[in-house]
C-alpha cells in the first residue's frame, strides 16, 4: 500500500521585506499633495515674515576709565565687579531707565499706560554688551524708526552721565560735610587748648623752651595730627567703601604704622641719635606746660591737614569728572537689522518640505490601514469605544 501523499498546501509565506522602489513610486504618485502642502507652508511663512514689523538697530560705545573706576565710590557697589560690569548694572537701572523715558517721550511712542510698561517695552528694545576683545560697553536699540532708535541710544549716555555725576556729586557732599563738621570742632578744640597754653605760661612763668624739646613736641604733634586726619578720612571712606575695599584695608595699615611710630615716640623707644628728645625724658618741672604745648601743635597741624581734606572734597562736589569715554555716539542706521527675511523664507521653504512629505506619508498609511480587513476592524472597535463612552 503506497502512503498517501497529503494533498493540504503549505501556509503561503508572506515577504516582509521592503521593497524601496515600489515606496518610492508611491511616494512619488502622492507629489502633487506633497507639493500643494509645501507651497501653503511656504506662503503662510512668506506672509508672517513680511507682516513683521521691520526695526533699525542703533549702536553707541563708551569706554570706561578704569583706574578713575577703581577710585570713585562708585566703585563701592560693585567691588567684586569689572567697571564693565557695573556701567551694565547702572545701564540696566531703573533710575536711568526713567531718564532715557523722560528725554525719548517713551510714554507717547509706546503708548504706555503707566511707567512700569515703558520700561519693560524700553527693556525689550534695548540691549547692552560687553566687547570681548575690545572691553567696550555697547549700547544697541531697536525701533522701527531710525532716527528714534539713535534717539534712544543717545539718550542712555546722556541719562548714564547724568545719573554717575549725581552720585559722585552725592558722596563727595557727604565726604565734604564730615570734614567740615570735623574742621569747626578742631578750631574750637585749637581755640581751647591756645587758651589752656597762655594760662599755664602765665602760672609757671615759661616763656621759651629748647629747640630739641619744641622738635620733639612738633614731631609727636605732627604724627598724632596725620594718625587723626587718616581716621576722619577712613570714616568718610566708609559712607562709600565696605571693609573689604582696597582702599579701606591701605587706609587702615597706614593707621597702624603711625599709631606705632606714635607710640614710639612717646615711649621714647626712637630715642636715637639726633632724634627728638621722648616725653619720657623731658625736665619734671616742665612737663605739664609741654603737654599743653604739644597739644597746640597738634590741633594746629590736625587743623592744616583737615583744611586741605576739605577743599579736596570742596572741589570733587563742584566738578565731577566724567568716568567713561564716549567712543561713538549713535548714528541713524541706514538698514534694517530686523527681521532677516532671507533667512526666514529660506526656513519656511524648508519646513514646507518636511511638512509636504509628511502629509504623503500619512496619506500612504491611511490608505494601508483602509485597504487591510482587519486594520479596519480596529478602527471600527475604536470608534465603537468612542460612541460608547458618549
Amino acid at each position: 500500500m503506497t502512503a498517501r501523499v497529503s494533498e493540504n498546501p503549505l501556509p503561503p509565506v508572506h515577504d516582509e521585506s521592503i521593497d524601496l522602489l515600489k515606496l518610492a513610486a508611491t511616494f512619488l504618485a502622492e507629489w502633487k499633495l506633497g507639493f500643494i502642502v509645501a507651497i501653503i507652508v511656504f506662503l503662510l511663512g512668506l506672509i508672517i515674515t513680511f507682516s513683521m514689523t521691520s526695526l533699525f538697530e542703533a549702536t553707541a560705545s563708551l569706554l570706561p576709565h578704569e583706574s578713575m573706576v577703581q577710585t570713585n565710590s562708585l566703585a563701592a557697589m560693585f567691588s567684586a565687579k569689572s567697571p564693565e560690569d557695573m556701567y551694565l548694572g547702572l545701564l540696566e537701572s531703573r533710575s536711568v531707565a526713567d531718564q532715557v523715558i523722560d528725554r525719548t517721550d517713551l510714554m507717547r511712542i509706546f503708548h504706555a499706560k503707566n511707567r512700569t510698561m515703558a520700561r519693560a517695552k524700553l527693556k525689550d528694545a534695548s540691549k547692552f554688551t560687553i566687547g570681548k576683545e575690545d572691553t567696550l560697553v555697547h549700547i544697541r536699540v531697536r525701533n522701527a524708526d531710525a532716527k528714534k532708535a539713535a534717539d534712544i541710544a543717545n539718550a542712555y549716555i546722556d541719562a548714564l552721565q547724568s545719573q554717575q555725576e549725581s552720585m559722585s556729586e552725592s558722596q563727595a557732599r557727604i565726604r565734604r560735610i564730615i570734614f567740615e563738621k570735623e574742621m569747626e570742632e578742631e578750631k574750637e578744640a585749637l581755640t581751647s587748648a591756645e587758651i589752656d597754653l597762655k594760662k599755664d605760661q602765665e602760672a609757671s612763668g615759661l616763656v621759651q623752651i629748647t629747640s630739641q624739646t619744641e622738635l620733639g613736641l612738633t614731631a609727636i604733634a605732627s604724627v598724632r595730627a596725620q594718625l587723626t586726619s587718616l581716621q576722619v578720612q577712613l570714616a568718610a571712606l566708609l559712607t562709600s567703601y565696605t571693609e573689604d575695599s582696597p582702599q579701606v584695608k591701605t587706609l587702615r595699615s597706614q593707621i597702624m604704622r603711625l599709631t606705632e611710630h606714635e607710640r614710639e615716640l612717646e615711649s621714647g623707644a626712637n630715642n636715637v641719635v639726633g632724634a627728638a628728645l621722648p616725653t619720657g625724658k623731658m625736665p619734671e618741672a616742665n612737663l605739664e606746660y609741654l603737654r599743653k604745648y604739644r597739644e597746640v601743635k597738634y590741633h594746629e597741624a590736625l587743623l592744616t591737614a583737615l583744611a586741605t581734606q576739605y577743599e579736596t572734597a570742596h572741589f570733587a562736589e563742584d566738578n565731577s569728572i566724567t568716568q567713561f569715554q564716549v567712543v561713538d555716539r549713535a548714528a541713524v542706521p541706514e538698514r534694517k537689522s530686523w527681521p532677516p527675511r532671507l533667512i526666514f523664507l529660506f526656513l519656511s521653504l524648508i519646513f514646507g518640505g518636511i511638512i509636504g512629505s509628511g502629509a504623503i506619508v500619512l496619506r500612504i498609511l491611511v490608505r494601508r490601514i483602509y485597504a487591510d480587513p482587519i486594520q479596519r476592524q480596529h478602527l471600527h472597535a475604536i470608534r465603537e469605544s468612542f460612541r460608547f463612552a458618549k
